[in-house]
């Protein structure tokens, strides 16, 4: 960004580098904001050494071409103090001084064949005088002298800041002959007077009345007094139908305009021709005014860049001596970020349990934001920031994003400012020559915004000069309003701040309603997606707050179920912890020292019936805290098994058989057993609306093959047997 920036300063004025500052307070009209600015370009342009003589050669040509192109022969040439005549030299130090270390030109032209001379003074230390600019003639006429046909003295600074600024200037605006005109007196340092004021003001009412005015009718004229004068009556004539027509001529010869009524009920009425005059002298000043305000824009983002590179180029460099933990957490968060993020810094102090609590917050905001236009990714740096009285900082050198990562307060008052650092990262990173808050899209924005800090009271908070300079850099006003969108999208976690805040505060309530407006549809078009994204976060979250429900009210199967989810990696909660700690708590699940029966022998059968019914059953295996018992899960189907994630309720169950129900088996009925179990399990499942509902139907189709799987066994038995009883007939009669 700051090779960006220098780009335009040179592109714009061929300044290589700037380092003064533009001062403009509410008292500057549009002439002194004028040569404040054209001061400003000179002043930086000599401490960088990119003016010389040719510059100031180019801006005598420039000032002189438009007064002397119509003459013949015209043009200038420098010329030193000793070619003045001597009674020249006398009189010209009377009027101005020392003159020897000033500079000169001689302007030569010819009027009807007579040559004439006209001297230039430039003064290189720009001595304040009434006389700046104005020109003047010999009261006794001087017949060779190079000021035969009159001198005229400029500042350098002025005349180099002024030409500058007017080059660049003309560029950018529509040139009609009321800029030219505007321009002129700009250019005159005797407007700066305040005898002059009135002319760098837009007429008011002409303003106000722009899409108000229309064109004086015959009927107006009968009822308004001031139209009768107007028309050539006096104010008691009564006016009749046969005084139409001439009213009607005068009023097509010199058209009149009537607008909205003044403080006292009066119609304001114009001469039409003069109605629009004023229209396109307030234009003039539109434009101009605008340039200006976009150039001082410019000196603000400046000079806020250099702020941070110079005061702040600690809390970007990486820190040496960081412990083995810090530096394993940092290189697993820049693993785990790299598609949003370039790397991860952390201080020693950063509380790594606590930042693990809030990594995958942080982690889902960083997918939910967009990505910078140029494809740059931040550098996140969790630290402390103390030293430079600031929870969040943003530097454009090397895109990084710092924020205030506190042991006391586990990094959540800092973490507030991320989404608005992360606004700061998208303005920098583009693809243009500027930022995006220094582009023409968002300059009504900047502008509207800060006429109204200008109005926040000495007394607020943010009153001061130096808050107010501040809070109206164009990149601080994008930043804000970006935050401000976010929010009003309805994103609302520990990266931003509360609603509150930006309902009071100052920083965000000089965004008034008409331009939060304006200001919400630019973001809408420059960020598309980001709302949909923030409603995907929505509905994540409410999905997983089902999830996340107190820990101490959930059943024992509910807790069972979770902690086999998250054993497995198929859940992920903020309180997985606790919910493995209650799981552990229950009853029956701590391990006994006594472990001589072994259920592995059963397992294979249960497998087999799985197959044999396709009941949907995985992880049949002896219990992780009994191992007496035998645990499995049955799922609705064979897909839902092989999903990651699975709603909670609701889509399988987890059962048990339990160490006595096994020792209880008899080795010729052990299958037969086993169905029994499984179908009163099925059961009670069919019929519980803890469970979904495709759940409860998966437990019907399974019952019913577990039922045609035992009378398919019971019949395969009654044939054996009828078949052992007629065998055994057969040996009695052959007895």
């Amino acid at each position: 960004m700051k090779s960006k920036i220098t780009d335009i300063w040179k592109e714009k004025y061929g300044l290589s580098n700037v380092n003064k500052k533009l001062s403009i307070n509410s008292k500057d009209n549009l002439h002194s904001i004028y040569k404040k600015t054209a001061k400003y370009i000179y002043n930086n342009g000599l401490a960088n050494g990119d003016f010389d003589d040719q510059t100031e050669y180019e801006a005598i040509l420039n000032r002189t071409f438009q007064e002397y192109r119509k003459y013949k022969n015209f043009n200038v040439t420098p010329i030193q103090y000793n070619e003045l005549l001597e009674e020249e030299q006398r009189l010209l130090n009377r009027s101005y001084g020392e003159i020897s270390n000033y500079h000169f030109y001689q302007i030569k032209y010819n009027v009807i064949d007579h040559q004439r001379s006209k001297l230039i003074l430039v003064d290189p230390n720009n001595t304040t005088t009434n006389k700046e600019g104005d020109s003047y003639t010999w009261a006794i006429p001087m017949t060779d002298a190079v000021s035969r046909s009159g001198f005229v003295k400029y500042n350098q600074n002025l005349l180099i800041g002024y030409d500058r600024l007017q080059r660049d200037l003309i560029k950018n605006i529509k040139l009609t002959p009321e800029t030219v005109h505007l321009l002129e007196r700009l250019n005159n340092p005797a407007y700066g007077r305040k005898r002059w004021n009135y002319v760098f003001e837009k007429n008011i009412e002409v303003e106000r009345n722009r899409d108000n005015v229309r064109e004086v009718t015959f009927e107006d004229v009968k009822n308004d007094s001031s139209l009768k004068i107007r028309t050539g009556f006096s104010p008691h004539d009564k006016i009749i139908d046969q005084d139409k027509k001439v009213i009607e001529e005068k009023l097509k010869n010199e058209p009149l305009l009537i607008g909205s009524k003044d403080i006292y009920g009066n119609d304001h009425i114009w001469i039409k021709k003069y109605y629009e005059m004023a229209q396109k002298e307030n234009k003039a000043i539109d434009q101009i005014e605008k340039y200006l305000n976009e150039t001082y824009n410019l000196s603000l983002q400046t000079d806020f860049d250099k702020t941070i590179n110079s005061n702040r180029a600690t809390f970007f460099t990486t820190k040496k001596q960081i412990n083995k933990a810090t530096e394993d957490k940092m290189k697993e968060l820049t693993n785990k970020w790299q598609d949003n993020v370039k790397g991860v810094e952390l201080d020693n102090e950063v509380d790594l349990d606590k930042l693990d609590k809030l990594a995958p917050e942080i982690k889902s905001t960083l997918q939910m934001l967009p990505k910078s236009e140029n494809g740059s990714k931040p550098t996140i740096r969790f630290r402390k920031l103390k030293n430079h009285k600031a929870l969040g900082i943003f530097t454009p050198f090397n895109n990084t994003i710092a924020v205030d990562f506190r042991p006391d307060d586990g990094g959540g008052i800092g973490l507030q400012s991320f989404i608005h650092e992360y606004g700061h990262f998208l303005d920098y990173n583009t693809e243009s020559k500027s930022s995006k808050s220094l582009s023409k899209e968002f300059q009504p924005i900047i502008q509207k915004t800060q006429a109204e800090i200008n109005h926040i009271s000495k007394d607020d908070e943010n009153g001061s000069t130096k808050k107010k300079t501040y809070l109206s850099t164009p990149t601080e006003i994008f930043a804000r309003g970006f935050e401000m969108y976010v929010n009003h999208l309805g994103f609302d976690n520990s990266l931003i701040k509360t609603r509150e805040e930006y309902q009071k505060s100052t920083r965000y309530t000089t965004f008034a309603p008409e331009i939060k407006k304006e200001m919400f549809t630019y973001f809408n078009k420059e960020f598309p997606d980001l709302k949909l994204n923030i409603e995907r976060i929505h509905k994540e979250t409410d999905k997983q707050q089902k999830i996340e429900k107190s820990v101490d009210q959930l059943p024992e199967r509910e807790i069972r179920r979770q902690a086999f989810l998250i054993e497995k990696g198929r859940l992920h909660m903020k309180d997985d912890k606790k919910v493995l700690g209650e799981r552990n708590k229950l009853k029956n699940h701590q391990p006994e020292k006594n472990k001589s029966f072994t259920p592995k022998s059963v397992i294979p059968i249960i497998e087999e019936i799985n197959k044999e019914a396709h009941l949907n059953m995985t992880d049949i295996m002896p219990g992780i805290y009994d191992s007496q018992k035998i645990e499995y899960y049955t799922w609705k189907d064979s897909k839902t098994i092989k999903e990651q994630y699975t709603e909670p309720g609701k889509d399988f169950s987890f059962a048990s058989i339990s160490s006595k129900q096994i020792q209880s088996f008899k080795p010729k009925t052990i299958r037969k057993e086993i169905i029994d179990i499984l179908l009163n399990q099925q059961k009670s499942i069919s019929k519980d609306k803890y469970f979904s509902e495709n759940m409860r139907k998966a437990a019907e189709r399974n019952i019913d093959n577990l039922q045609n799987l035992k009378d398919d066994k019971q019949s395969e038995q009654i044939h054996k047997l009828a078949k052992r009883a007629m065998l055994a007939k057969r040996k009695g009669l052959e007895r």
